[in-house]
């Protein structure tokens, strides 16, 4: 081959190797400084996705906190982290920086917290109809959420849900019915909440696969859930059938739901049993360089849970919350690969239980492993893998574009750090979003008088549907706000603790 074109193919073999810089930045920046280039560098794209493409996979099938795909999330987090040299939390003494790569047991990343968890006792489970006509639960039904007793009585009610935003006709009264109700996939959370808008006592999305029940992490909020879940299609069509109505067509592009009222009411039979059980935060300590400042960190954090499977769906949370628990692994990453190490430690968490009413983050700061009195500042990701998207923008106006929310609630010097860190990445900052700032786990350490800072890519049409999907994230934003918050990190470890903010009066 001759020399010259060699010299082409291998140029052009880097580009595709070496992801350049300037693809996750925005606009004109200034060069990321050269003592924490090797960490900014390693925050690429095809890590990003490596990572999220687990994350957000069939293996841990959503993440619910209380199911199954949430404590191997759980466990494949900490693992990455014994195996980049983080430290666990419990030690009762951190090592210097300079001899902390020590491969830690990645059960000691795991720090649990009891929860309540109410699940069916399925064999005992029904529904049933006059004439003695039953629907056993085994391989027909699956709860969501349950009664609070084990029996509910109720006139049937079928829907039919066309795709889309559909309505019900006027005069529609779903109050103290059981509701069977068929829809698309793309439209199920939108009718599931049209269903308790007009106050079903329960509702059963009717599927074509056997159901599966769920446990029910209890709280406050969920206490006065309606029962919510899933029936086999042919189970559905018998029980109407036997009261001599036939289950509607779908009807794709009608305005209305079609509504059969019964005039007959069924049981629902739920016993259940309550079961204690723990789930876990994943928390990774990081020391800084400065061994007499070592007992003062930065607290970087993201929620690991999401919705999980429910009503025969599941919603694998691709940006809620994928992209920060990958942004924070990120980070945590960077911080391993770089030569220079922050002047103060660093620690790393992923809290489960967010979508619950901010659980993790909440039992965390109410047992810290660590003093809040030693902590510098608490800097938040939440939902950074997609551009904010709605009736009045559309998701190409915000490339570019983020909230930074509640960076400005106590003094300005954080806020000024976050700002000087992005000179490095380009961010256009909004601050129209203020309204979540109780929304996510940073608000649990303001209540405690930690000053914290908020990342947050926007809402978008897939928030909180199981069309969350990989497919559709912008791993440019991921890559972006990691570096942000890696560079930001260095900024807050320099600084120490900001000032002292109120612990928010009213925490309702």
């Amino acid at each position: 081959m001759p020399f010259k074109l060699l010299v082409f193919v291998c140029t052009i073999a880097s580009w595709v190797l070496v992801e350049p810089v300037a693809l996750a930045q925005y606009g004109q920046v200034k060069p990321c400084p050269e003592a924490l280039k090797p960490g900014f560098d390693s925050i690429t794209r095809g890590q990003s996705r490596a990572w999220l493409s687990k994350l957000a996979g069939p293996e841990f099938a959503g993440r619910g906190t209380g199911q199954p795909g949430y404590l191997k999330a759980a466990r494949f987090v900490a693992d990455n982290l014994a195996e980049m040299g983080f430290q666990p939390v419990a030690q009762p003494q951190f090592r210097p920086a300079n001899n902390s790569r020590v491969l830690a047991d990645a059960q000691s990343f795991l720090h649990y917290l009891p929860l309540q968890q109410r699940s069916a006792i399925v064999e005992h489970c029904s529904i049933t109809a006059p004439g003695k006509l039953t629907i056993p639960a085994k391989d027909n039904i699956g709860f969501d959420s349950y009664s609070n007793s084990a029996r509910v009585d109720g006139r049937l009610i079928a829907v039919n849900c066309p795709r889309g935003k559909f309505r019900f006709p006027q005069g529609t009264d779903l109050r103290g019915s059981i509701v069977f109700y068929q829809c698309d996939e793309d439209d199920f959370k939108y009718a599931q909440r049209k269903m308790e808008q007009y106050r079903a006592l329960a509702a059963f999305r009717i599927i074509d696969h056997a159901p599966v029940s769920i446990g029910q992490i209890l709280t406050d909020r969920s206490r006065k859930d309606p029962v919510k879940g899933s029936i086999l299609k042919p189970a559905a069509e018998a029980m109407l059938k036997r009261l001599g109505f036939v289950l509607p067509a779908r009807i794709d592009q009608a305005k209305f739901a079609g509504v059969i009222y019964t005039n007959t009411n069924v049981t629902i039979s739920n016993p259940t049993r309550l079961l204690q059980v723990s789930v876990p935060n994943v928390v990774a300590f990081f020391p800084g360089k400065d061994q007499s400042l070592q007992h003062e960190f930065v607290v970087l954090g993201a929620h690991l849970d999401h919705l999980g499977v429910g009503s025969g769906t599941t919603f694998y949370g691709a940006d809620d919350n994928g992209s920060g628990s990958t942004a924070v692994l990120n980070i945590a990453k960077a911080l391993a690969t770089n030569p220079v190490k922050p002047d103060r430690s660093v620690l790393l968490t992923w809290f489960a239980a967010e979508e619950h009413g901010l659980l993790g983050s909440e039992y965390y700061c109410n047992h810290p492993l660590l003093s809040h009195a030693n902590m510098a500042c608490m800097l938040n990701i939440d939902m950074v893998g997609r551009n904010e998207s709605s009736r009045k923008e559309t998701a190409a106006e915000n490339e570019g574009a983020i909230h930074l929310v509640g960076s400005q609630k106590g003094g300005n010097a954080l806020h000024t750090a976050i700002i000087k860190a992005n000179e490095h990445i380009g961010f256009r900052f909004e601050y129209d979003e203020e309204s979540v700032f109780k929304r996510s786990d940073q608000y649990n350490f303001f209540r405690h008088g930690v000053e914290v800072a908020f990342l947050f890519g926007g809402f978008h049409p897939d928030y909180h549907e199981d069309s969350d999907s990989i497919d559709k994230i912008n791993f440019k934003k991921i890559v972006s706000a990691s570096r942000l918050y890696y560079l930001a990190t260095f900024e807050a470890a320099a600084h120490g603790r900001f000032p002292a903010v109120m612990a928010d009066p009213f925490p309702n």
